[in-house]
């Protein structure tokens, strides 16, 4: 089952999140600042682009998880994808997709291969891995899976993300899936 993780519990959800990637002596501090900026509904709030990468580390580990962390992001929250579902998403839209990828595929599981910030941007680089083992789009499961990379860009707000560009190689996921054929390479003419 996918949980919807709305509520103001950020202490229990913050828990053992950042060994080893924020400093010892500001961990609870940033774990402070990131309870006050989701929940306290101030919207001047400025977060340092560690503490902005570490709200993506929380979002990409309670989705390892099944849960949709979907307090980190802004109700007017945006998303742009280049593949389907379609090109642009509103965070309550893209909720529903994840709940249905995630319903399709339990085991999706994202590896963060690197972070990089600036400013109010943060880059992620990701392998995801999956397998089918339930319906998802109009697709019957096929059991097999796939490992492919991805690549979000996020823009955040007051302390939330505010917008999401999304780049992955859907068509490659969708070969490995078995949901569509490999394109086979054409006959080299002899001679």
């Amino acid at each position: 089952m996918v949980r919807l993780r709305m509520n103001s519990n950020a202490g229990s959800i913050l828990t053992d999140m950042w060994p080893g990637r924020v400093a010892p002596e500001q961990e609870h501090e940033t774990r402070a600042r990131l309870r006050t900026c989701w929940f306290s509904g101030n919207e001047d709030i400025i977060m340092t682009t560690e503490e902005n990468k570490a709200t993506i580390r929380m979002v990409i580990e309670e989705l390892n998880r099944g849960n949709l962390l979907m307090d980190a992001m802004t109700p007017d929250c945006v998303l742009h994808n280049d593949n389907p579902p379609p090109p642009t998403l509103t965070a309550q839209e893209f909720g529903l997709f994840m709940e249905d990828l995630l319903k399709a595929m339990p085991d999706y599981h994202v590896v963060i291969d690197d972070l990089i910030a600036e400013d109010e941007k943060v880059v992620g680089l990701y392998s995801e891995t999956a397998t089918m083992s339930g319906p998802f789009m109009g697709m019957e499961p096929t059991g097999k899976s796939y490992t492919a990379p991805a690549i979000e860009i996020y823009r955040f707000e007051s302390g939330k993300i505010a917008e999401i560009w999304m780049v992955r190689n859907v068509a490659s996921m969708l070969q490995q899936l078995g949901a569509v054929p490999v394109a086979q390479e054409p006959p080299v003419p002899a001679g």
